[in-house]
Formats: structure tokens, sequence, C-alpha cells
């Protein structure tokens, strides 16, 4: 009976003795978040952000950004196409890349596949912050010094990279971690200007699909007038007609 109790104590005693308490220390309230790690954080939320919003951009002109639940989106920006006449939009879905346009009509062209990419010619880069440059900024090992700069994050290219993957500028983002503003030199600034209630489930295309080239960004030449080039060439056929000469006749003396 006693070999059975030391046995039984002896195992408490060893079971005791190999469970130690650790207490976590209580997060202190007076520690200050880096700016990476603050950018990092804010970066990630906003990957997941869902909203729509206008901005004005430094162009110029309006930009509505709808980014849907889905994950599809679409940029508008006024007066892009032919230098400031067309109202353009770009759209990601299920079914690619699209343009579209609101004059003379509201009509759509396919761009790129789903897995392709806008266009650089086409490309008014407004989208970027928004879609491609976010992952970026979320990545704790980018090569960016990062600093604060009233309430915003400013990003400064490593000494060490040649090369950065987005360019530098200035990100400010909300208490929802949507982007209120960006400027870099990429195309300027987009700054906030309204919010709008609720979110899309989805983006739909604005116009029909048809097929058909883009909207430009330069405006094309326009044709000359053929009334005027038959005039001119009239005119040019006119001046190398040489006029007859009057010669007197002989006269014997």
């Amino acid at each position: 009976m006693r070999r059975v109790f030391s046995v039984f104590l002896i195992t408490i005693l060893a079971g005791c003795s190999s469970t130690t308490a650790t207490e976590e220390e209580p997060p202190d309230p007076d520690r200050v978040e880096s700016p990476r790690t603050a950018l990092t954080s804010a970066a990630t939320e906003s990957l997941d952000a869902r909203y729509s919003a206008e901005y004005e951009w430094s162009e110029g002109s309006r930009v509505m950004v709808d980014l849907a639940k889905d994950g599809t989106w679409m940029i508008r920006v006024d007066g892009w196409g032919h230098e400031g006449d067309i109202d353009v939009s770009y759209a990601w879905t299920t079914g690619g890349f699209y343009q579209c346009r609101y004059e003379p009509e509201n009509q759509c062209v396919k761009i790129a596949s789903i897995t392709g990419a806008i266009p650089d010619e086409l490309d008014p880069k407004v989208e970027k912050p928004f879609i491609s440059w976010l992952p970026i900024l979320a990545d704790q090992h980018s090569p960016y010094v990062v600093g604060e700069e009233d309430g915003c994050f400013v990003l400064t290219g490593s000494t060490a990279v040649v090369d950065t993957p987005i360019p530098e500028g200035t990100w400010c983002f909300d208490e929802n971690s949507q982007i209120e503003s960006v400027t870099v030199d990429t195309f300027g600034s987009l700054d906030r200007t309204k919010e709008v209630d609720g979110v899309l489930e989805t983006v739909e295309l604005p116009g029909e699909i048809v097929d058909g080239d883009p909207v430009p960004r330069e405006k094309p030449e326009e044709p000359e007038d053929d009334d005027e080039d038959d005039a001119e060439d009239d005119d040019s056929e006119e001046s190398e007609e040489e006029p007859d000469e009057e010669t007197d006749p002989e006269t014997d003396e």
C-alpha cells in the first residue's frame, strides 16, 4: 500500500514540476506602432475594403471608384478619352477587362482577358492604387522607407533598389482603411470628395458589349474636307496653264 501511495505521490510531484505558469505581459498602451507596421496593417485591411467613392484628380477631372463585394471593380474617368471630350470607364469582371464610353451612346469594348491587363496606351493609371499597388504596400518587406506626415504614410524608395515596384508618394487612409488620398509622380493626386452610401454586390457594365476599337487618349485627326481638296486641285491646275502670248503680225518697211 505504501508503494502504491509513493508512486502516486511521485507522479503528482513530477506533473507539478513540469508545468510552469507563464503570464503574458499586458500590451503597453504607450507603445507606438512603427510607420512600416501601421502601413502594412492599413494596406492589408484596405485590400478587403469594399466601397464606392468619388475623387478629384489633379489632372482636372472626376474619378469614380466602385469596388464590389464579389471582387469586380470599375473606375470611371471623366474626360479621359479624346483629350477631354469623352468620359470612359475601365472595368474588371468575370468576362475580362473592358473599356466603356458614354458618348454618343453607352458601349463597351473588351480590351484584355480576365488574367490580362489594361494596355499601356489606354491606361490612365488612376485605378492602380485601388487594385494593383495595395498588395505591395501590404508586404512588410517591400523596398521602401516608410515615414509619417500629418497622419499619412510617406514612401521613399530604398537606396538598395534602383527600380521600385510602385512610385514613391504619399498615402492616406481613413478609419475604415479606405483610401482617402494618394499622391504619386505617375499620375498626380487623387483626393476623395464624396463617399457613396452602400456597396455594390457586383459591377455591371454601363453599356452593351460591341466589337470595335477602344477610345484613345489622344484626339484623332479630323479628315480633310474633300471639297476643299478639289478646289485646291483646280487652283493648282489653273496656275500651271500658261496663257497664250499675243504676237503682232510682221509689217514691211
